[in-house]
């Protein structure tokens, strides 16, 4: 790859890694100091501080990966160096989007009203099945990850210098594309279809809700129906972000085939695109980091004047 190329790509990475480790330390800072405030977090708070926490990871992790890969760092490293990468990276976009589905199952859990006795213990009981979740999700992820060490294998000779070994380290093979496969399901789609659910149900239930609003209020509005739409509009934010990269991941794996285009490149701007995204539709669709940002801001400059003063 020609070096301005390679700085180009590199220089666009470094802008999205800067803005998603921004909005997911913002974030996690957040949820830390409301900890050690009230020594206790709502189990939505501990899902978003654990999906900031990876989302954190992953712009690191991708960023080396860039790094690496395009100047062809593998060299002086071997296979270890991606076998290690490339693992955090598929662990740590799998947990990112299962994180994401699992905030809109809670909310879903939370926001809509029920008879069904399942739907009502699991209300009720919210605060303490979030973290077996949470750890459960973190190991089923870290299981699923792990095989993708065994197809990761730099070429030790290559014809006539056509293939760099930095950039074709996948053993292509049946069961690779069957343990591919596997992970897309588990990984991406399951989530998909998890969030999709929850959100469907949320808007369904916030229509409802809002007749019901109109014929006894006469269309007047409750700060908790504002604050069930605000949730809404995050989850739906979120979903449109991950349908998003998920698309233009296959779109790219498509169209490397006709064209051989790098597939890689696309998959880890997608996933870095995707930890900072979703860091800003939180920050936004969360009132209390929403507020947050407004309190810092009012505050600066009134200390400034304060000191002129």
């Amino acid at each position: 790859m020609a070096p301005f190329a390679a700085i180009t790509q590199l220089v666009m990475e470094l802008i999205i890694v800067w803005i998603g480790l921004a909005g997911n330390l913002y974030i996690m800072a957040i949820y830390v100091l409301e900890f050690r405030k009230n020594r206790t977090l709502h189990p939505s708070e501990i899902i978003m501080t654990c999906l900031a926490s990876s989302n954190t990871f992953n712009e690191i992790s991708q960023l080396v990966w860039f790094l690496v890969y395009l100047f062809s760092l593998c060299r002086h490293f071997g296979d270890d160096i991606y076998k290690v990468l490339d693992f955090l990276a598929v662990f740590l976009s799998a947990i990112n989007y299962w994180f994401t589905a699992w905030l809109s199952f809670f909310y879903c859990v939370k926001i809509v009203k029920s008879k069904w006795k399942l739907f009502m213990r699991l209300k009720q009981s919210s605060s303490s099945w979030v973290a077996p979740v949470i750890t459960g999700t973190a190991l089923g992820c870290c299981t699923i990850s792990f095989f993708i060490v065994f197809y990761i294998q730099i070429p030790t000779n290559t014809t006539n210098g056509e293939t760099e070994p930095c950039k074709d380290y996948y053993i292509i093979s049946s069961d690779y594309i069957i343990y591919s496969a596997f992970y897309s399901l588990l990984g991406c789609f399951l989530p998909l279809a998890l969030m999709a659910v929850s959100s469907s149900v949320i808007v369904a239930f916030l229509c409802k809700h809002a007749k019901r609003m109109r014929k006894t209020t006469s269309g007047a509005s409750t700060p908790q129906s504002g604050t069930h739409t605000a949730v809404a509009k995050t989850i739906f934010g979120l979903i449109v972000l991950y349908t998003s990269c998920v698309v233009s991941v296959l779109a790219a794996d498509h169209v490397s085939i006709l064209i051989e285009s790098d597939v890689l490149i696309v998959l880890a701007y997608a996933s870095s695109i995707y930890s900072a995204g979703s860091s800003i539709i939180l920050t936004i669709g969360t009132v209390k980091l929403r507020r947050s940002i407004r309190r810092n801001c009012c505050l600066k400059p009134s200390k400034q004047r304060n000191e002129v003063q």
